[in-house]
């Protein structure tokens, strides 16, 4: 959803009076009881929540799809002991080298 569209679905709920009160409560108080500032606010305010629903619905489905994405691939996730290895890959390497030497230096 865009942000011209949320726009137009707070326009078209201030048409039909569709309001929410808390968030009109707030619009009133901020404008200090002047409707038309009140409107103007509310638009704002309502325009800006839509667009977080939408997106937080959307970040939802796409996580989602990813788990049955993975589920489907046979995919389960590393157990929370060595998940800090692909979080540090630089100190895996770094370390497998140094053990590598020292292996190699005094294993014999």
């Amino acid at each position: 959803m865009t942000e011209e569209e949320a726009y137009a679905q707070v326009v078209a709920e201030l048409a039909a009076r569709d309001l929410r009160p808390g968030l009109w409560g707030k619009a009133m108080a901020e404008s200090l009881g002047n409707d038309s500032v009140a409107k103007s606010i509310y638009l704002k305010l309502r325009a800006e929540q839509i667009l977080v629903e939408h997106h937080a619905i959307f970040a939802a489905r796409r996580r989602q799809e990813g788990a049955e994405r993975e589920a489907r691939a046979g995919w389960t996730p590393l157990p929370p002991r060595l998940e800090w290895m692909f979080r540090y890959p630089k100190v895996v390497i770094g370390v497998s080298i140094v053990v590598i030497l020292l292996v190699f230096l005094f294993g014999r």
